[in-house]
């Protein structure tokens, strides 16, 4: 069975037993190691490339300094992990600023170990799981800038599908540009539209 890599960056303790002990649980997952703070997570990262990065929002107390490095890590060449932002603020604004990130596929409460892992492979897959409560969130900012909101939910992939899209690229030129198959282009194409719809 081919696993998911993931690398954990959270600096509670307990927290960090928790969701460890929960990733270590699942056959489908290979936890590749964990960080408390961002040096040791940027050294695990540039080393792995996991596929999945999981990231506590605040790696010191109550900062948000989680979504600092998660802009650092998305300009980083070596670094092409999907990532997951974990938090217990449920605030449009720290949302929104969260999935403009590059690479940042889902923002979910730690607090809901089952929805974590459901991402994980969610993000491994190239899906946006988005939980409801932050769906519905994010719903009512779709009226202040409907646009941008719906780009901000596009996965890395469909975000270069909807730039290829823009351009009139065919779904064979974007499949050889990519390097896909015509049936993975047709259905990432689906769902980026679908997304921009508000479907």
């Amino acid at each position: 069975m081919e696993k998911i890599n993931v690398i954990l960056v959270e600096d509670s303790l307990f927290w960090l037993q928790q969701l460890s002990k929960g990733l270590l649980n699942q056959n489908d997952f290979h936890l590749i190691g964990t960080a408390t703070n961002r040096e040791e997570a940027l050294d695990l990262s540039i080393k792995n490339n996991p596929d999945v990065i999981i990231l506590d929002i605040n790696l010191t107390e109550n900062n948000l300094d989680g979504l600092d490095f998660a802009e650092e890590l998305a300009k980083r060449k070596e670094i092409d992990s999907n990532i997951i932002i974990l938090s217990g603020i449920m605030e449009e604004d720290v949302i929104l600023e969260s999935f403009a990130i590059k690479n940042v596929v889902n923002y979910l409460s730690k607090f809901n170990i089952l929805d974590i892992f459901q991402a994980v492979r969610d993000a491994y897959h190239g899906k946006a799981g988005i939980h409801s409560d932050v769906s519905e969130i994010l719903r009512k900012a779709y009226r202040k800038n409907r646009k941008e909101v719906r780009l901000s939910l596009l996965t890395p992939a469909e975000r270069e599908l909807y730039d290829l899209d823009k351009k009139g690229l065919t779904k064979n030129e974007m499949a050889k540009k990519l390097h896909k198959s015509f049936n993975t282009i047709k259905s990432q194409l689906r769902s980026m539209r679908n997304k921009m719809k508000g479907k």
